[in-house]
Order: structure tokens, then sequence, then C-alpha cells
């Protein structure tokens, strides 16, 4: 028997079986698992569909993997812009430390603020990697945050909100980013979209909420539907033009990278740096670049 899964966890053979060979590949995002086993038959006859489990610890493995991921986005980030430390962190939403616990390891002199509307969440990382730790409010711009960051990691939260709430969180960011500091936060872009028009996920919505979505989504290049009985939080998928354009509304803001699928092979990942130079907000406006260079010629 020869089973093939990601190389993100094992699997136990189906009942019966032995397991032979057990391979995984080098590279945990691009590799498979293989796994042989064999069963002694006394007697000749098709067995049907058998099928290897998943342990359990394929999911620690994610949990881990990711974080791992996120770290490398923040050292791609900090070579694209030439940095070489970062002194003061921000991790909204902390979680338990998902992300957090790769930040402590590879900045351990760094102060880390752990942010999140989970209190527990917030008091493990406090405790268990020397945080310091912030309880989120329903309006962001009530959470009492008074220092500027070196680093903002935001991971999967503007996936779950509406379009107002990210003009939001993104103006909070910027007020407590640090000249030349680094916010990194995170979308789902064409491959979710991809996997929602192709039903092979659902991000939790029933039929009728996918297509209602992504009807919004190819009209404007934005859905958002609240999960259910959770109002004011739900999915968000978003065009890379479209967060292009709200990232531009929010100067000083400087766009320093943007990879699809970057975060875990599935995310997208957006990179932004506060800038010296302030740009105004109708610079973005391709009517407002013609109608000035239509100026200049004229001048």
């Amino acid at each position: 028997i020869f089973s093939e899964g990601k190389a993100d966890g094992s699997f136990i053979p189906p009942s019966g079986f032995t397991e032979v060979v057990n391979i995984t590949c080098s590279d945990p995002n691009f590799g498979n698992y293989h796994m042989v086993c064999e069963k002694l038959f006394v007697s000749m006859g098709t067995t049907g569909e058998l099928t290897a489990t998943p342990t359990a610890d394929k999911w620690n493995d994610q949990y881990f993997r990711t974080g791992a991921s996120a770290l490398r986005q923040v050292v791609l980030a900090m070579i694209a812009t030439e940095k070489d430390d970062c002194r003061s962190i921000l991790d909204l939403p902390s979680g338990h430390g998902r992300v957090l616990r790769h930040l402590r390891a590879r900045f351990p002199n760094a102060s880390i603020t752990a942010c999140d509307r989970d209190r527990d969440a917030v008091d493990f990382c406090a405790n268990t990697f020397g945080t310091k730790g912030i309880y989120s409010q329903d309006n962001i711009q009530d959470a009492r945050i008074d220092e500027k960051f070196d680093l903002i990691w935001c991971g999967s939260l503007l996936t779950h909100l509406d379009k107002d709430q990210w003009s939001e969180f993104l103006e909070f960011f910027l007020n407590h980013l640090e000249v030349d500091g680094l916010l990194i936060f995170t979308t789902h872009g064409r491959l979710p979209v991809r996997k929602l028009y192709q039903r092979e996920m659902d991000y939790h919505l029933d039929g009728s909420q996918v297509a209602t979505i992504l009807d919004q989504y190819k009209r404007t290049g934005f859905g958002y539907l609240d999960y259910p009985a959770s109002k004011g939080y739900g999915i968000s998928i978003s065009a890379p033009s479209w967060v292009v354009s709200e990232v531009q509304r929010h100067p000083p803001l400087k766009i320093v990278s943007f990879e699809e699928m970057g975060w875990d092979w599935h995310q997208d990942v957006v990179v932004c740096a506060r800038s010296t130079q302030h740009f105004p907000v109708d610079a973005c406006c391709p009517e407002r670049i013609d109608t000035e260079m239509e100026m200049a010629n004229r001048s």
C-alpha cells in the first residue's frame, strides 16, 4: 500500500497493516509524505478501499510551521529595507504565541508586546515569553498602547474584517509605527478566491454565502461576510489591487513588498514601512496625475 499526503504530519496505517517505509521529503512546504505498509492475507480477495489516518501531530506541525513562515517574512522584510534589528515589536493579534514565540527566539532582547481580545492568550504570552500584555478592545482606538514600534506583525486579522475596520486598523498601525518601522499584515487574496470558486474550501460559509461574497469580489475587488452568529467578524477576500489602493489611503505608509501566498502558502503578505515622505492621498488617483501632467505640459 502506498500513501501520500502533505509533509506536515504523519499517518497511521489502516487497521491490520504494518508500516514498512515512512519517508517525508526534506522540504516541508513542497514535499510530500509517503508511507508503504503491508499485511499478510491468508486468502485471496479484494479488501475494498482502506485509508491511512492522519495523526494529531499534523496540527502541531502546522502550528509551528506557520509561525516559522511568519518569521521568514519578517527577515525578508528586514533584508529588503536594510534593517539590522527590531528593538520593539507588536504582535496583534498575538493569540497564544503562534508567531510571537518565533519572534522572541529571533529577537531575544527586544521589547515585545502581545495584544489580543483573548485575555487568557495575552496573559499566557506575557508569562511564557516575557512580553508586555495589552488587552485589545472592540474599538482598536481604545486599546491603551502608548509606544511606537520598529515592527508590527498582524497575521490573519484583516482577513476577518470588513473594509471599514481595515481603514481603522491601518491608521492605528501607522500611528504606532516608528519612522522606518515595518508593518507586515496578511490578506486573503487570489488563492482563497480560487478555492471558493472551485469549492475546495468554504471558510465556514454555506453555498449561497459563497456566491454572495464572490459576487462582491467580482464587482469591487473586495468581499466580506460575517460568520454565522458573529456580528462584525467573518471572512474577507481582497484582490491585490484593492489592498494596494487601501494602503495608499494611509500616507505615509510606503509599500515595500507584496507576496501572494507568502504566509504558509496561503495568505498574501504585505510589507509597509513608515516613510519620512508624506504622499498626499489624492496623488494616488490616476485622474489627478493626468491633470497635473497636463498642467505641467502647458507650463
